[in-house]
């Protein structure tokens, strides 16, 4: 059995337990045992147990975003429409999980977790801007980054709140956020702005 392979039953079963008995240690000795998995075989697919299934959990997402996003071929002449579709798939594959992936939000606050939950929001971010083919890369590469990872923090929090149909409430806020963000002329401007004052 391939590593990628082991990985993906091991996640998914994960997130079975996860949902009910939270994003922990023990959940995941859990998910060791039902699936009989050595103890060394876990240690080199996961060597920091939970920090790399969720890394790899987010990872797993992208990847299935990328192959939705793609079949669609959706028309690509509007940057944040592009942007917008993208997110959306994401918060629907996301809401596949969506008690596992709320248990696994009290992992990533804990406050040794800052830095795995900003590589993960990075990654995010990253992803959907390269996913819709942003070849930018000057100091608009960083700053359209931290944009969009601003708005999908946000919206992570409504979502988790979200029990109205088709993740209308999510889908209405990212439908304001996104469309009113200039992508490129506020971006500049407000950088030209706060260089200016250091010149």
């Amino acid at each position: 059995m391939q590593k990628h392979t082991k990985k993906n039953r091991f996640l998914k079963e994960f997130l079975r337990i996860s949902s009910n008995k939270g994003w922990n240690i023990s959940t995941y000795n859990e998910t060791q045992k039902k699936l009989k998995f050595n103890k060394n075989l876990l240690n080199e697919i996961f060597p920091k147990d939970l920090e790399d299934l969720i890394l790899y959990f987010n990872y797993f997402t992208n990847n299935e975003l990328s192959k939705i996003y793609k079949k669609k071929r959706f028309n690509k002449k509007s940057i944040r429409i592009s942007v917008l579709n993208a997110v959306k798939i994401r918060f629907e594959l996301l809401n596949k999980n969506k008690s596992s992936i709320k248990n696994s939000l009290s992992f990533l606050s804990k406050p040794n977790k800052q830095i795995l939950s900003s590589k993960l929001l990075y990654k995010t971010s990253d992803h959907i801007w390269k996913l819709i083919g942003d070849k930018s890369t000057d100091y608009n590469f960083y700053t359209k980054r931290a944009l969009l990872a601003s708005i999908y923090s946000l919206a992570v929090i409504i979502w988790i709140n979200d029990k109205s149909n088709n993740l209308d409430k999510t889908f209405n806020f990212l439908d304001k956020s996104i469309m009113n963000m200039n992508l490129v002329s506020n971006i500049k401007q407000k950088l030209k702005e706060t260089v200016s004052k250091f010149l």
